[in-house]
């Protein structure tokens, strides 16, 4: 998580420096559409993307298993254990996503809820169901 924190910093240290007031809401907006700029438009999507599955993956992996085994004990069906999972990734996602929200312009607000309801879905148990 530092080093994306670190690669944010820079991108947006570097894009101020580059185009300074004149900045929009994300440094790529500024990018003229070159082939090369295109390419890294496309290149921070999957970034993005895939930054975001992995850095909340090792969270949800380190919480989850503690609240799985205290659900096992209460002696709670497989179905259950199952939806309460997918309840708990949804609410980590949704948790993180509402972290930015106050710092963001409102026309970012938007674009993050978007994001928000295309990640949810991969945040699904890798194994596709639980065994006993």
């Amino acid at each position: 998580m530092s080093l994306v924190t670190i690669i944010y910093t820079y991108c947006g240290f570097y894009g101020y420096i580059t185009f300074g007031s004149a900045v929009q809401g994300s440094v790529t907006l500024n990018l003229p559409d070159t082939t090369i700029n295109v390419v890294v438009k496309i290149l921070l999507v999957f970034v993005v993307f895939f930054g975001n599955v992995l850095q909340l993956y090792v969270i949800i992996e380190m919480l989850w298993p503690k609240l799985k085994e205290k659900l096992m004990l209460q002696k709670c069906r497989s179905m259950t254990v199952l939806l309460l999972e997918y309840l708990f990734r949804i609410g980590v996602v949704c948790f993180a996503s509402e972290l930015i929200l106050p710092f963001t312009h409102s026309s970012i607000k938007y674009t993050r809820y978007y994001a928000l309801a295309g990640s949810v879905p991969r945040y699904a148990p890798a194994e596709g169901g639980l065994t006993d």
